[in-house]
């Protein structure tokens, strides 16, 4: 039986638009979590903390070091339940960042995935995802 609230080991995506060692709040808190081997190198740009199952990023299981996705693959009626399960599958319908922002940020579209779909196909102008993800902003 796995527990119900995991502490996870994230890490940060190194965009030029992020704010650079210690000024960056994602690095910082990287950092901070406990027993990580994350260190935060002052002339590196950190812009985004990760917390999920997104392949490019993934999340890990603080205590045992398993990717988050596996641990949802094995206890997906304890972790994420049925109703979830049914609508999104096993992957979470969601990917909570931290954004640590020295400049100016490009216009970014997440169209709805029947749209993403006929744009690719149709124009080839971007690379579909297999889910929608919902995106939370806080500044």
């Amino acid at each position: 039986m796995v527990k119900s609230v995991l502490q996870l080991k994230c890490s940060c995506n190194n965009y030029p638009w992020g704010k650079r060692g210690s000024d960056s709040l994602a690095a910082t808190l990287c950092a901070k979590t406990p027993n990580t081997d994350f260190k935060i190198d002052e002339d590196t740009d950190y812009a985004e903390m990760w917390m999920g199952t997104y392949p490019e990023l993934p999340s890990y299981v603080l205590e045992t070091g398993e990717n988050l996705q596996d641990v949802i693959n094995d206890n997906t009626s304890q972790l994420i339940g049925k109703t979830v399960f049914q609508k999104f599958g096993k992957d979470l319908p969601f990917l909570p960042k931290v954004l640590s922002i020295a400049k100016a940020l490009p216009l970014q579209l997440h169209p709805v995935s029947i749209s993403r779909l006929r744009l690719y196909d149709i124009q080839m102008l971007i690379r579909p995802e297999q889910t929608t993800r919902a995106r939370i902003t806080r500044a």
